[in-house]
């Protein structure tokens, strides 16, 4: 926006100057809605990128808020003096127009950032879904065994049919094969 008021500033004779004022006046709202909003809220969530364990974003996060808050404490006195007097800016329209320009970026690469931030949070809730269903379907593997081992230990094994006729006998159960007598050989 304030790159339009100067380009309108400096097209003067074609252009009004109510128009330029009025966005030289928007481009300085811009400014004061990122350098006072941003920043706190890049300061939110580097904190929060660092409790995710995201180093590198919280870092980004971190210097991005400052650069939106250092070109905004530049360029808002820059802004105001062309908003207040927009035929004797000269230098101070290209210091807010820089500063407007920078800020402008920076806050696009915030966007960039969340974008990032609200990507790797959309990939941690599909894994902790992921993992409850493979919990589930442990689980359920897990009881289905039991019950299956359960089952074949409550059935009581049935004795082989040679067994149960020898045990049904009232004869005694020989404990030992009998030794085989010794025939005499000397007669």
């Amino acid at each position: 926006l304030f790159f339009l008021a100067l380009m309108i500033d400096l097209t003067r004779g074609t252009q009004p100057v109510a128009l330029a004022t009025r966005l030289s006046s928007a481009g300085a709202l811009t400014l004061v809605i990122s350098a006072l909003m941003l920043t706190p809220f890049g300061i939110y969530l580097s904190a929060l990128s660092d409790w995710a364990g995201h180093g590198p974003v919280s870092v980004q996060f971190r210097l991005s808020a400052i650069i939106i808050a250092l070109f905004g404490i530049i360029g808002l006195p820059c802004a105001a003096v062309v908003v207040l007097n927009p035929a004797g800016a000269g230098l101070t329209a290209f210091v807010a127009l820089w500063a407007g320009l920078f800020a402008a970026i920076e806050t696009v690469h915030f966007l960039v950032l969340v974008l990032r931030l609200t990507h790797s949070g959309h990939w941690a809730v599909q894994n902790a879904r992921s993992a409850m269903e493979r919990d589930a379907r442990m689980e359920e593997r897990s009881k289905r065994r039991s019950d299956e081992l359960a089952a074949r230990l409550n059935r009581r094994p049935s004795a082989p049919k040679f067994h149960r006729e020898v045990w049904e006998r009232d004869e005694p159960v020989p404990l030992a094969e009998p030794e085989p007598q010794a025939t005499d050989t000397t007669s």
